[in-house]
């Protein structure tokens, strides 16, 4: 998992958002969220606890490379919604 504990005092001044947080902005369930800092695709963060927080800067940066992506279906084949 894409998960660092220690965070520095520049890391505690940028906007956090937690799962719930990422969930609702990118209308998806909470476990995307983890199955995605799992899969090492959003960088999380472990403040204490089973709690993780993410930086606005590193969603909005997972969700660049989203965009470079080509989309595809169902049976691999590509789509433009």
């Amino acid at each position: 998992m894409a998960v660092e504990t220690v965070m520095t005092s520049e890391q505690l001044e940028e906007e956090w958002l937690s799962a719930r947080q990422v969930a609702d902005l990118l209308k998806v369930h909470k476990t995307t969220v983890f199955k995605w800092v799992t899969e090492g695709l959003l960088k999380a963060y472990k403040p204490g606890g089973r709690v993780i927080r993410v930086k606005r800067t590193d969603l909005n940066e997972m969700l660049e490379e989203f965009k470079k992506k080509p989309r595809t279906g169902p049976h691999g084949g590509q789509y433009d919604p």
